[in-house]
């Protein structure tokens, strides 16, 4: 098949109690997980593959594990890449051009220090009869303080990253002042405007993004170039469970490719038949479902588009305990 072509997306778990690092660095050595590559004791064939984990600490970790299984003996290692702990100059270490036109992100003081002296001006920016009519006419003084707008601004900076990373952006504020609600309620999406006017208004002009909003624009092109060919040999994405959607699509793409995998970290098939038919109700992100341990990797499994059948295990429980611990 070539370069750039699908196959049926190739995915893995771990079951828990075995150790994930050292599983991924064996299969991958051995041959099983990407097929028709392996280790094969040329101290250069590892270095063709690219591995993203979950955070730098995971990196760190895998990069010695390879160490141990390799003996000593000298070699290139893998391309190793933290997927969840995103920052800026990462962008530097991405092998596609496409990354090259992407905008700058707003340092996160920068964001505080702006979204403060917004706060700070809110109040005159919202005197309406509503809020007349909420205080008797009485006038407000809120933030009190300097360190009250920061902390409010620190507040904001929570939400606007909350809603980049679920993929809702900050129209979702706008969405939710159509719906009836208390007056009080109505107060609150009045200081929301900050976030939904004040705060792009400011990004607008100064032709920068939030460094949520470019981590998502950079795993949407890093998967754009994945799928038309611009990996130059095995991509696999280890350990992440998909929690951030434009993750997940990023997975899907990955899962597909030629020489690429993905190994979820202890997914497993064999819960009752009524939870799993919970879990994939459509209305399952509304209900107590979320709070499932299998929930999330649920979800990005159906984003990849794989039966749960065709998920290879990979290891096995380190002994006998720990694997009724997983039952």
């Amino acid at each position: 098949m070539s370069a750039t072509g699908y196959r049926h997306p190739r995915v893995f778990t771990v079951p828990p109690g075995a150790p994930f690092l050292e599983t991924v660095a064996r299969a991958l050595a051995d041959g099983r997980l990407i097929e028709g590559f392996s280790h094969s004791g040329d101290p250069l064939a590892l270095s063709d593959a690219t591995i993203h984990v979950p955070t730098r600490r995971a990196a760190r970790e895998l990069r010695s594990v390879f160490v141990d299984l390799l003996g000593g003996k000298s070699a290139l290692l893998p391309r190793i890449r933290p997927l969840g702990e995103f920052d800026p100059a990462d962008l530097l270490s991405l092998d596609t051009a496409a990354m090259l036109d992407l905008p700058p992100a707003v340092p996160a003081r920068e964001r505080q220090i702006v979204l403060g002296h917004l706060v700070q001006a809110w109040t005159t920016a919202i005197h309406t009869p509503l809020l007349d009519d909420l205080f008797d006419g009485e006038p407000i003084d809120t933030p009190v303080s300097v360190a009250d707008s920061l902390w409010m601004a620190s507040s904001l900076g929570e939400l606007i990253d909350s809603l980049e990373t679920e993929a809702g952006g900050l129209d979702a504020i706008a969405r939710a002042a159509r719906v009836d609600m208390s007056d009080w309620w109505k107060l609150t999406l009045a200081f929301l405007d900050i976030v939904r006017t004040g705060w792009p208004g400011y990004l607008a002009e100064q032709g920068r993004v939030d460094a949520a909003h470019l981590r998502n624009l950079a795993l949407k092109r890093q998967g754009e170039a994945l799928a038309a060919g611009a990996a130059r040999g095995p991509v696999i994405i280890a350990g992440s469970t998909g929690s951030i959607p434009a993750t997940a699509a990023l997975m899907a793409t990955v899962a597909r490719l030629d020489q690429g995998a993905v190994v979820l970290p202890g997914y497993t098939t064999s819960d009752d038949a009524v939870v799993l038919a919970a879990l994939d109700h459509p209305d399952a992100e509304r209900a107590s479902t979320v709070g499932h341990p299998q929930f999330g990797m649920r979800r990005t499994v159906r984003k990849i588009g794989v039966d749960d059948s065709a998920i290879e295990t990979l290891g096995t429980p380190a002994d006998a305990a720990l694997d009724a611990r997983a039952r």
